[in-house]
């Protein structure tokens, strides 16, 4: 079994590489040449721990990672856990990597597609609300599918949001700039990407200030968490998602149905999009939301593991 530390994980697999396997996993949930059985979602003082199985014909993965928010207090990670590989023909362990950073990378893939296939190519300025690490993945993949010349970074941590400003212009061309609230971020931005834990909407519910951008929810992944505004919806004709279980995880979701803001027929899959199955929406105004799926992890995994072998890299070692 190969062992793959986080800080080999970026290294081994470009962002065009990740986006292109998590592509593939949505169009491959359009169809039935996989198994996914509904996630593990346990929750104990606040701390969450998900376990995610999934399984295609050439392998089968468990992801294992725990979502702990008071760790940004101690200067930890809030997402941890280990991602698990096997092969299909015989369930032998292949390989097992840092959840954290693939969690990342595949997250910030999702968005990126989102972005890709929602907004105007011509878009040149992206704001991201949270500065969680999540927010660097978030930042480095959206660059990969457009041509950003500004990124826009809002967090009630401005130490954070400094931090994570430093770290993106070492490794961007853009301009990053800290925007001293939300409504500013969202007034700047033509993408605006959501990556809180927050209960509430993170952006003020001004419609004229939210008309014609393209926004992308990626962190509210429970019926308790919100951060879009009532007025989004207003905008929209309908809802993308990442998977059929959103409308059902999400408060962002849950409250937009009950509260009559959207239709559950007007929610969407992704990836009917990308397949043409459905043609684009005419509205000017869009909203991707995801929560996340085993199936994304598992495609990442593959494509990370495969170019570990093919360099000859990570640790091997027999458990046996």
């Amino acid at each position: 079994m190969l062992i793959l530390k986080g800080s080999l994980l970026k290294d081994l697999v470009s962002p065009a590489e990740v986006i292109e396997a998590v592509e593939h996993a949505m169009v491959l949930y359009e169809g039935d040449d996989f198994l996914m059985p509904p996630r593990m979602h346990t929750e104990y003082e606040g701390n969450v721990l998900l376990l995610m199985p999934s399984f295609i014909k050439s392998s089968f993965g468990t992801k294992l990672v725990t979502v702990f928010p008071e760790n940004l207090k101690h200067d930890q990670a809030v997402i941890q856990g280990v991602m698990l590989l096997n092969d299909a023909a015989t369930g032998s362990p292949m390989a097992m990597m840092d959840a954290s950073v693939l969690t990342g990378m595949r997250t910030g893939a999702v968005s990126a597609t989102g972005i890709k296939y929602l907004s105007d190519p011509a878009v040149r300025s992206l704001g991201i609300i949270g500065a969680g690490i999540q927010a660097y993945y978030q930042a480095i993949m959206a660059s990969a599918v457009r041509s950003l010349e500004r990124i826009y970074i809002s967090d009630l941590d401005r130490n954070r949001a400094e931090k994570l400003a430093s770290s993106l212009s070492s490794e961007l061309e853009a301009e990053i700039i800290i925007s001293p609230s939300n409504g500013d971020l969202v007034t700047a931005s033509e993408v605006v990407i959501t990556a809180t834990s927050s209960p509430y909407p993170v952006i003020p519910s001004d419609k004229e200030n939210l008309r014609g951008k393209t926004f992308v929810g990626i962190g509210s992944f429970k019926p308790s968490m919100r951060e879009i505004p009532e007025g989004l919806f207003h905008l929209i004709n309908r809802v993308y998602v990442d998977s059929r279980q959103a409308s059902q995880e999400s408060g962002d979701l849950i409250y937009a149905l009950k509260a009559g803001l959207i239709k559950e027929e007007k929610i969407f899959t992704i990836g009917k999009l990308i397949n043409q199955s459905i043609k684009p929406s005419q509205h000017s105004t869009s909203f991707f939301k995801s929560v996340g799926m085993a199936l994304f992890d598992l495609l990442v995994a593959e494509k990370i593991y495969s170019q570990a072998k093919s360099q000859g890299v990570g640790i091997d070692i027999d458990i046996t």
